[in-house]
């Protein structure tokens, strides 16, 4: 379960400071701010600041205890397109490419989606470090930052002409789409956005909390500046996590521990569950395939003695029995028989018949083969051994018979 603290928290705020950090060439700044909120659809503006020369006086003329959005532009900031008709904030970025003679260890850059183009900004560090190091001197609620005009895409939705002159940039749209943007030399004039004449020192400013209002759960920052405002993001959400009372606020806590805690029990019972099942499903599997293997070699074994053939067992011994003279006892017979034993595999001859036995004398075995040949599944017999050198009445026999076809 995944809670966004950060949203649960800032959905009760009502008003959000915008503020513009312009650069100068001389490393000064001034900032242009606007306290906002957003009724029944209508973005309603508070109060304007324009011009402010420091932090600590910016500062001193906001309410407190509302959190602020940073918008850093003006001079130091570099910007190029990386493709047109992109929304991908986060596109691969081949930095050397773009600015072979920037070392990239030594800007901030980010990149972001200019309603139409995919455009990256960056800033030397050392830049925004040290305008940094005075928000978090002065424990300004900073909640977001953003370099470069990036926001001000979005003013293509609401203008009624197809240029925009941000100070010294002139931005082109088609459709409300931005297509391009370039330097202008032409003199900056205010721009109308719907019925309302937004003075250029406001534009950043009043795109950023339409960008807000309009992108709200998205509204997060890009890049290397999440880190770089993580610690103050965290002090404005437990600021305000405490702030109507530490009792409520360690029962809100408290609710959404629990309520992870119950997922996670219950995420991991299901977790649990499903690993049992799979547990049964390996060994049935695994049970499954030695029975296959079984199978498959008692097939071997089977096709090896030649038990798929059709032949009719009964009907030899019936016919090698009545042929038989009663000097003569069979001692053996062996359909198929093994030819080889031992240690090695055993092989097996097919369509034979291998008949050992005693008999009294030599005429009565020939008699007895002579009887065998004359039947129709017989197609010949041949005598291996016939031995009676032991001294016994009775000789040993051994025939090989060939079934016909």
């Amino acid at each position: 379960m995944n809670i966004d603290l950060h949203h649960i928290l800032l959905s009760g705020v009502k008003e959000h400071v915008f503020a513009e950090i312009c650069l100068k060439e001389d490393n000064g700044y001034s900032i242009n701010s606007i306290v906002a909120k957003m009724n029944k659809g209508n973005l309603i503006i508070h109060e304007k600041k324009e011009g402010v020369t420091s932090m600590e006086e910016f500062v001193k003329q906001i309410p407190a205890h509302i959190p602020v959005h940073f918008y850093i532009s003006g001079s130091g900031i570099i910007s190029r397109i990386l493709e047109k008709d992109s929304s991908l904030p986060d596109k691969e970025v081949d930095f050397g490419e773009l600015f072979p003679t920037i070392v990239q260890d030594e800007v901030y850059y980010t990149t972001n989606d200019l309603n139409g183009i995919a455009v990256i900004n960056l800033i030397r560090r050392d830049k925004l470090d040290a305008i940094l190091a005075e928000i978090k001197s002065l424990s300004v609620h900073c909640i977001y930052l953003e370099i470069g005009m990036g926001v001000v895409g979005i003013l293509g939705n609401y203008l009624t002409t197809s240029e925009l002159h941000f100070r010294s940039t002139l931005l082109k749209f088609i459709q409300g789409k931005l297509d391009g943007f370039s330097k202008s030399s032409d003199p900056p004039k205010p721009v109308c956005v719907g019925d309302e004449i937004i003075q250029q020192d406001q534009i950043l400013t009043y795109a950023g909390a339409l960008h807000y209002y309009e992108k709200k759960e998205n509204n997060t920052p890009s890049n290397e500046l999440t880190v770089l405002i993580q610690g103050l993001r965290n002090d404005y959400l437990f600021q305000r996590l405490f702030s109507k009372g530490w009792k409520s606020g360690l029962l809100f806590v408290f609710i959404l521990l629990l309520a992870n805690f119950l997922m996670f029990n219950s995420y991991s019972d299901k977790n649990n569950q499903l690993r049992q099942q799979q547990n049964m499903l390996d060994q049935n599997l695994q049970k499954k395939r030695e029975s296959q293997s079984r199978q498959l070699k008692l097939q071997e074994i089977f096709n090896a003695c030649g038990f798929q053939h059709d032949y009719h067992y009964a009907r030899y011994m019936d016919d090698l029995s009545n042929d038989l003279h009663s000097g003569m006892s069979l001692t053996r017979v062996e359909m198929n028989p093994e030819i080889q034993k031992g240690n090695r595999k055993a092989s097996f001859t097919f369509n034979r018949v291998r008949v050992q036995g005693t008999t009294s004398n030599a005429n009565i075995l020939n008699t007895y083969v002579n009887r065998i040949l004359s039947n129709s599944w017989v197609s010949d017999v041949s005598i291996h051994t016939i031995d009676g050198s032991s001294g016994n009445a009775a000789m040993y026999f051994d025939l090989d018979m060939l079934l016909a076809e």
